[in-house]
């Protein structure tokens, strides 16, 4: 049996390398468990394991039989051996899943939808299960807050994740006015331990930037703090099981499969390499709206982040300093500290073998996917398909790369978010018809919850989450 990873920070050391053989043979490293409770690494990087445990063949065959409860079992046991029983991860599968992907054959191609959680987002497939992943790792009843930022379906899915976990309370940060009605609904009619701060005059990044600087400062140091963003690798290692599962459900055994990834963060597509590297015969399509770092990166080998996020209807995507470029680095051998400063370069070759192709859609032609989906294949049988404009810009990213190579063979596309998250973007479209999930209905017609409306200034911020936190401990104690 394989020996479970221990962890290091991405700052620290290189996947693979000499260097974090050194790490490890001196004990600088954390198991699996601190580093669920970590978040981050103290030093700001992020952490990996040491290596990826691999999957046996005759296992990855087997799944073809099997739901995603049991496959995503399969998949964790590697990682957590010496951390939690597998009992304990089929009890968290149970109480974590009572939802499933759904995958739409179309055409060549497959739409794998991730948008039948609680939150109607692919969000929930990490964060149903990181919750149960802390509820079984915590030792002590102390008050844990979790400080998060959101460009939308985080948010929503954390706050529903965590609500009324006694001895937890959730900070979430988003930009004012940079999400949609729906989202910030998910998120501020909950109240009790969820705390909301609507950021005034900043983006994601921005927003991102916030909630990494108070993970680490030291000001804040009595206050036990995580993160429930995919850099906090409990949150992310529950992803690598839907590329399983769809694999098992799509293709035959050993076949080449690609999978089209609507990226902004990375947190997904770098799930979809640890998937390769533990077994699976996978390529990725990675497909980015008009914030293209990675595409440029991808075409040219200079990682080089714009100056700002532009606006895009993909508003989740709407990313332009992605935090999980760092794993991305490390996959390949590179080594990138913080989000621009490029210490080792990746190896481009293999990079490119195993992330075929890159592709940056453009606002108006994500407008126009969503809109020519629907046309061709809004009906299906008796199922009622539609694509929202993350889905859109990864449907289209693959009909390029079939256009562009001539490839035949099978491409699933992921589907992020239920489209009637965003109705703006199909309205505009002249879609009217979607029918929403429960969860989103509703919230239609309720007024919005109480959030903080809070201005992109540190100091103001820090101060109040400290006050806030004040008062949740004091309330944890009556």
């Amino acid at each position: 049996m394989q020996a479970a990873p221990r962890y290091f920070s991405s700052n620290a050391g290189i996947l693979g390398t000499q260097r974090l053989e050194a790490l490890v043979s001196r004990g600088e490293t954390v198991s699996l468990a601190e580093a669920i409770l970590l978040g981050q690494a103290p030093d700001g990087g992020l952490l990996m394991p040491d290596h990826i445990p691999k999957i046996d063949g005759t296992i990855i065959k087997k799944m073809r039989g099997w739901g995603h409860k049991r496959i995503f079992v399969e998949v964790m046991m590697p990682y957590f051996a010496g951390t939690l029983p597998r009992k304990t991860l089929e009890r968290i599968a149970q109480e974590a899943y009572t939802f499933k992907p759904f995958i739409e054959p179309i055409g060549l191609d497959y739409i794998d939808r991730l948008d039948n959680g609680p939150t109607a987002s692919f969000k929930d497939f990490g964060l149903q299960a990181q919750r149960r992943f802390i509820e079984a790792l915590r030792k002590d009843e102390s008050l844990l807050t979790i400080i998060t930022s959101t460009s939308g379906d985080t948010g929503g899915a954390v706050a529903a994740a965590y609500h009324g976990m006694k001895g937890v309370w959730v900070v979430i940060l988003y930009p004012a006015g940079k999400i949609s009605d729906l989202q910030a609904k998910q998120m501020d009619t909950l109240g009790g331990n969820i705390c909301v701060m609507a950021v005034e005059n900043t983006n994601f990044d921005g927003c991102q930037k916030l909630a990494l600087q108070l993970q680490r400062d030291p000001d804040l140091h009595d206050i036990k703090k995580t993160s429930a963003n995919s850099v906090n690798i409990g949150r992310f290692l529950p992803q690598i099981a839907y590329y399983f599962h769809a694999y098992s459900k799509v293709a035959r055994p050993n076949e080449e499969v690609y999978f089209a990834v609507p990226s902004g963060n990375f947190g997904n597509a770098d799930a979809g390499v640890f998937a390769r590297r533990a077994g699976l015969s996978i390529k990725l399509i990675i497909a980015v709206n008009e914030n293209d770092v990675f595409k440029r990166f991808h075409d040219t080998g200079v990682y080089k982040p714009a100056s700002e996020a532009v606006p895009c209807p993909s508003s989740a995507m709407e990313v332009n300093l992605p935090s999980n470029m760092r794993r991305l680095f490390q996959l390949y051998g590179g080594q990138l500290i913080g989000e621009r400063e490029v210490k080792v370069m990746p190896d481009m070759d293999q990079l490119k073998r195993e992330i075929a192709a890159a592709y940056s859609i453009s606002n108006d032609d994500t407008d126009r996917a969503v809109k020519g989906f629907y046309d061709e294949w809004h009906m299906i049988g008796t199922t009622h398909s539609t694509l929202e404009p993350h889905g859109a810009v990864a449907w289209e990213a693959a009909k390029r790369f079939r256009a562009d190579t001539g490839y035949n063979g099978k491409i699933i596309v992921f589907e992020t978010a239920h489209p009637g998250k965003f109705p703006e973007s199909l309205i505009k479209q002249g879609i009217t018809d979607v029918e929403l999930p429960d969860c989103l209905a509703r919230l239609v017609h309720i007024p919005h919850g109480f959030y903080h409306a809070m201005p992109n200034d540190y100091g103001v911020i820090k101060s109040k989450i400290r006050e806030l936190h004040a008062r949740e401990v004091a309330r944890l104690r009556i």
